[in-house]
């Protein structure tokens, strides 16, 4: 099953360009590490990162050095956190309910189209969720029967999960186990999990890394325990804000498809008298488990969908009893295939169809997206409906979860391809890197690329923008690269030689104000890379040069 997982996983790992924002901002702080030699201060475009931890990036930083710098080193420690996370689901899974059940949760884990999507990208969220499930699951074990090394595991796993992404690896643990303490009414099988060894474990490993924080960045605690746990919670302040309820739990069920209706037709069947019987205790961890992470960050004022990725591991093993025991099946599939169905008349209708249907309904932007996409889910969708019916007559559940499992993992590959239509500044920064020996600085106008210097293999000027590098500006060599427009005017017009990234609306409101005659290198996603000098050559002296 791992070997499978893994095949899945890694298959074509660095063959697009990293998407923005995220992938690029989490592919250049490890490269940043590599060329500062400076391991405990992350840095992003030159300036102090500290919304996060150093665990991922560190272990990116050795996947560079492995495989080199480059989307797949990038992509390489969440595609391996993926894997692993469906081998604990697996184990988890034949301890609770046996070998076919933990089978089953293991196969329907490594399809969710989600966790896919997210194990095969640039980010923290399945390496924490790795972390919070072996934690989570170690100490049920510890609550079951006791045992030092049961705690020394959730202990190092929440240890690991604070030093990637902070608080939550503690608090999801500790907190599902307490909750199910208070309903299964089990003190002495708390004490048994939630003691000083697992806690010391978790607190006191992670501790060096933030006393060398706070020694060597003023402010640092008071940024990341309160402006970036407290005060981000209750309060946002980020791209992604969901304030309507149910928006996580529409993406969790939708993105867990077909495996969220199977998980619904198993708890119709079985109803809830059942739930409460002393033989179901480890489906009600589950249901606390899922709850838990859904209801937590539903509360939250930022909303991302990638926050309810930890959810998708209960989601399976609760759908993988129900389809070991018989009980998944039928109109689960059924209406997975008329889904499967729509997908198709849609993407292969006429363009003007597509667009009525498809289109409408979208976010303008992300249309050439969809038009993209369209190409991959017409053999996508055909595969996925074509083995969903074959598994509707397949009587054994097992080869009928093989049929489903498999045609949507091959529909899933085949769907990804797609995702070179999103956005990505690979192109603008590897010509910027090529053309690096005829420019003094690269800049970028308003928001700040995250990819770009990762391609570019330099730092990037910021005009009129700050973002989520407003702390680390705030420090002294943030000045040298956060310009305003006034800068930017004068730098092009003296004599420095620059390599401008700009919206081309920007750019034909600002190049009246210009003396230097542009020489336009390359567009992409509504980005322009310009520069100020003819090609390999100095720009003479302006007229009255104030270079900043």
């Amino acid at each position: 099953m791992l070997l499978a997982a893994a095949l899945l996983y890694l298959q074509g790992l660095g063959r697009t360009p990293l998407l923005e924002p995220d992938e690029g901002r989490y592919a250049e702080i490890p490269r940043e590490m590599l060329t500062t030699n400076d391991w405990v201060v992350p840095r992003l475009n030159g300036l102090i990162y500290a919304e996060k931890p150093p665990l991922v990036y560190w272990l990116t930083a050795f996947s560079y050095r492995v495989v080199g710098v480059n989307e797949l080193g990038a992509r390489l420690v969440p595609a391996l956190s993926a894997v692993l996370t469906v081998g604990v689901t697996a184990w988890f899974g034949v301890y609770c309910f046996g070998y076919a059940a933990g089978w089953a949760a293991a196969v329907m884990l490594a399809t969710t189209p989600l966790f896919f999507l997210f194990g095969r990208l640039a980010i923290l969220d399945v390496p924490i969720t790795l972390c919070v499930t072996l934690a989570t699951v170690s100490l049920y074990r510890a609550r079951d029967h006791g045992g030092r090394r049961w705690q020394v595991i959730a202990g190092l796993a929440m240890a690991a999960g604070v030093l990637v992404k902070g608080v939550i690896a503690i608090l999801f643990p500790v907190g599902i186990l307490t909750a199910s303490a208070l309903v299964e009414r089990d003190r002495a099988g708390w004490r048994r999990a939630v003691g000083p060894l697992p806690m010391a474990l978790a607190l006191l490993l992670p501790l060096p890394w933030f006393c060398l924080m706070a020694q060597r960045v003023p402010g640092f605690l008071h940024f990341f325990f309160v402006e970036q746990h407290f005060l981000r919670y209750a309060a946002g302040g980020k791209i992604g804000q969901h304030h309507r309820p149910g928006v996580l739990a529409a993406v969790l069920f939708g993105g867990a498809l077909p495996w969220s209706l199977v998980l619904a037709a198993g708890l119709a069947r079985e109803g809830t008298a059942a739930w409460r019987t002393p033989d179901r205790r480890a489906d009600r961890f589950l249901d606390l488990w899922l709850v838990a992470v859904l209801g937590f960050f539903s509360l939250s004022s930022v909303q991302l969908a990638t926050y309810i990725c930890p959810a998708f591991v209960p989601l399976a093993l609760r759908a993988g009893r129900f389809w070991s025991e018989g009980r998944g099946r039928g109109w689960p599939i059924l209406v997975w295939a008329a889904l499967a169905a729509l997908v198709l008349a849609a993407a292969a209708a006429p363009g003007h169809v597509y667009e009525t249907l498809v289109g409408n309904g979208l976010y303008p932007r992300w249309w050439h997206q969809a038009q993209v996409a369209r190409v991959a889910l017409i053999p996508a969708a055909s595969i996925v409906l074509g083995t969903t019916l074959l598994a509707a007559k397949v009587p054994r559940p097992g080869m009928a979860l093989a049929l489903l499992a498999g045609g949507l993992a091959l529909g899933l590959v085949r769907t990804e391809r797609a995702r070179s239509a999103y956005r990505s500044y690979a192109s603008l920064g590897t010509i910027a890197r090529l053309r690096s020996g005829e420019a003094d600085r690269l800049v970028t106008y308003g928001t700040y690329l995250q990819g770009l210097p990762f391609y570019a293999r330099r730092r990037t000027v910021v005009v009129n923008s700050q973002g989520e590098l407003r702390f680390g500006a705030s420090f002294p060599e943030g000045r040298a690269l956060m310009w305003s427009e006034t800068q930017l005017i004068q730098a092009w017009n003296g004599r420095r030689r620059l390599l401008l990234v700009i919206d081309p609306v920007v750019w034909r409101r600002l190049r009246h104000q210009l003396t230097r005659p542009p020489t336009v290198l390359a567009l992409e996603h509504r980005r322009v890379l310009v520069t100020n000098a003819p090609l390999g050559l100095r720009p003479p002296p302006a007229a009255h040069p104030h270079s900043p």
